[in-house]
């Protein structure tokens, strides 16, 4: 959160009379089941069979990894504990691993699977967890055998955690000598996993991957993908499948077979049935006709291969040919399992076979404009603009640049390889490194060669006002809300209802409004998690007037006469910003509370001054409201229930805690 001053108007601080913070719940988007890079997550409901777990056949671990509760057996498997202080051989815990029981903090708010003895064993399971920011195990295995891994995952509900998301990333071994792979990016694990408080049937997740040991040992890896999100883990399971002695085959071609209309700079994928790694041949691409040789790559030594798991990508080191046929080889041996078994390869012309596209020498030309439209007015200051073109393109080099229509003073230049340049499919977008200016007609310029299409074929470029332009609105606020108020009681515009994990005012002595105490944040002595910027002033307007006759007067009442001192105890400075302590996942509401006293010296003084809020993780701050004014709105000579303005923004944290910085914007 950010004010700072702005260029218009003389002696513009920044003030602000107080703050509060709501928390309004947290995120109740269902559970993302489909992140899985390696494997499989999908829910189970309980303990019994056919509810999601698969503990048939030769399990040869089953452990939990809480302990304290000894061991549990579900559907006559035997989950040994795996506690910090006594793990089963071949489990290595992290160094400060935490062994947390959420069914005995919770009174019994943790899962509830059902009735039956394998649902109350599971339940035990999946409330007793180990949670750390990074730590592997490994598993002791046989070479050339397969097997079938199970992590089971739940999170149980803490009160005074309310609905956190936690998330971190799962990786598991897929070569030797060991490699960690992604399994799963980003698991999302919080309320779609909670217990009694979750609406609906209760359940966790379960990752399940088969593998072939590669070597005598697995090892598997859970690491926060994002700050403060701890990784947690309730039971692993793995059972023996047996040798594997059946060959890699194939699952998937890009281009299919047969493909036509190939763009001849395409790369080729070939996708296996199980992880696999190179043995020693060729993979060869040929002409359909005369089976020329279009390049051989030698599995063991070509930088033009790159295997990942169960997939093969072929980079050729030139684009094919425009409207020819090709079809693909793989030598047997050139392709094996972690078992050692070797793929019988392809050998004829016709199971991989594709014919490419005429050759692309037309650069991308400019479809739509999107947003916003040419024309188009009363558009907003801030924000980001868009564009699509009639095909795929990709960055090049160059700048987009806005002008004014006027007199074409350059507003902006964009380097369209920097992050503020994003492209998607043939759409791009770029948000502006400047605020623009209000009620102003402008047009944007696109470089030749700024983007190009899949072929490489470069964009003409958009020159002059024609073909992009626009004029900006003349309203302040971007982001959120501005409303007057008129008072400290219900109903007269301040929302002093819900669960208040903030309420602060930023010059004075704690006061109570509507039931909500207004803790002192003066300069001096902040409350926890208020930081505020060196040499922010505190300035009591009643004080400085005599008798306070020109502070702000609301009314009689306790509210109202609680709000005056509030506001008219001010902190004020040229540009500052402060941070407030949030749950990753939570959802609050924000109110900045904005008053501008009489002074009498002042005179009819206007302030101006900006405000933003972070918007994005990491800490971007966007702009709510540009160059807000204070002033003569705001009181009269003789106050008679002056307005005050508050601010309003409803927003979602993003996964990390609010971390503030200086705001750049004018």
């Amino acid at each position: 959160m950010a004010l700072d001053d702005s260029p218009n108007g003389d002696d513009g601080n920044a003030v602000l009379a107080a703050v509060t913070l709501e928390q309004l719940g947290g995120d109740t988007t269902p559970p993302d089941t489909t992140p899985s890079t390696i494997g499989s997550l999908t829910p189970f409901t309980g303990g019994d069979a056919g509810e999601g777990l698969d503990l048939s056949g030769n399990i040869i671990y089953a452990f939990n990894l809480g302990g304290s509760i000894g061991t549990q057996t579900v559907q006559g498997v035997d989950f040994v504990d795996a506690s910090v202080g006594a793990p089963p051989a071949g489990i290595v815990p992290a160094e400060g691993t935490l062994e947390f029981d959420y069914f005995g903090l919770n009174d019994g708010n943790a899962a509830d699977y059902g009735t039956s003895a394998d649902d109350d064993a599971l339940e035990a399971l999946t409330t007793v967890i180990w949670y750390n920011s990074n730590w592997t195990f490994d598993l002791a295995t046989v070479p050339g055998t397969q097997y079938q891994l199970q992590l089971i995952l739940q999170e149980g509900w803490i009160s005074g955690q309310g609905t956190t998301i936690r998330n971190f990333d799962v990786s598991v071994e897929t070569a030797s000598p060991s490699t960690l792979s992604l399994g799963v990016d980003d698991l999302v694990l919080g309320i779609e996993t909670n217990g009694a408080f979750q609406d609906g049937a209760d359940f966790g997740l379960v990752y399940t991957y088969i593998f072939t040991a590669a070597d005598h040992s697995f090892q598997v890896a859970l690491d926060e993908a994002l700050a403060g999100s701890l990784a947690v883990l309730a039971a692993v399971t793995l059972e023996e499948l047996g040798a594997d002695t059946t060959p890699p085959s194939i699952t998937a071609l890009d281009p299919v077979d047969d493909a036509t209309g190939v763009p001849a700079i395409s790369d080729l994928l070939v996708t296996f049935d199980e992880v696999v790694v190179f043995g020693t041949g060729n993979i060869t691409i040929k002409e359909s006709v005369g089976d020329v040789v279009v390049e051989a790559f030698d599995v063991t030594t070509s930088p033009n291969l790159q295997l990942s798991g169960t997939s093969v990508t072929i980079d050729p080191s030139a684009n094919l040919a425009g409207t020819t046929g090709y079809y693909v080889q793989i030598d047997p041996d050139a392709i094996d399992d972690n078992a050692g078994n070797s793929f019988v390869g392809i050998t004829d012309t016709t199971t991989w076979s594709f014919t490419t596209a005429a050759v692309d020498v037309t650069g991308p030309a400019v479809d739509t404009v999107d947003s916003p439209a040419n024309g188009a007015t009363e558009v907003s200051l801030v924000g980001s603009l868009a564009l699509t073109f009639d095909e795929e393109v990709r960055k090049g080099a160059g700048n987009i640049v806005i002008r004014r229509t006027d007199d074409d003073t350059v507003v902006d230049t964009i380097d369209v390889t920097t992050a503020a340049v994003t492209v998607s499919g043939a759409q791009i977008t770029f948000v502006p490194n400047v605020v623009l200016p209000p009620l102003t007609s402008l047009y944007v310029e696109i470089d030749s060669g700024a983007f190009l299409d899949l072929a490489g074929n470069s964009f003409a470029g958009i020159s002059g006002s024609g073909t992009w332009n626009f004029t900006t609105d003349d309203t302040p606020s971007s982001l959120g809300s501005l409303t007057p108020f008129t008072g400290g009681d219900a109903g007269e515009g301040l929302d002093l209802s819900g669960n208040f994990v903030y309420a602060f005012n930023l010059g004075g002595a704690a006061q109570i409004v509507q039931g909500v105490t207004f803790v002192d944040a003066s300069v001096g002595g902040p409350p926890a998690g208020i930081f505020p910027a060196d040499g922010t002033l505190d300035f009591d307007y009643s004080t400085a007037n005599p008798d306070g006759a020109n502070g702000a007067d609301y009314g009689d009442s306790a509210n109202d006469d609680a709000l005056e001192i509030v506001v008219n105890h001010v902190w004020y400075n040229n540009s500052w910003t402060f941070d407030l302590a949030v749950v990753p996942g939570a959802q609050y509401q924000l109110q900045l509370i904005l008053q501008e006293s009489y002074f009498p010296f002042q005179g009819e003084l206007v302030r101006n001054f900006d405000i933003s809020v972070e918007t994005a993780s990491p800490a971007t701050l966007s702009l709510a409201i540009d160059d807000l004014v204070l002033g003569q709105d705001l009181f009269t000579p003789i106050p008679s229930r002056p307005r005050t303005i508050r601010s309003k923004w409803r927003w979602m944290t993003p996964r990390t805690a609010l971390t503030e910085t200086q705001s750049s914007l004018p």
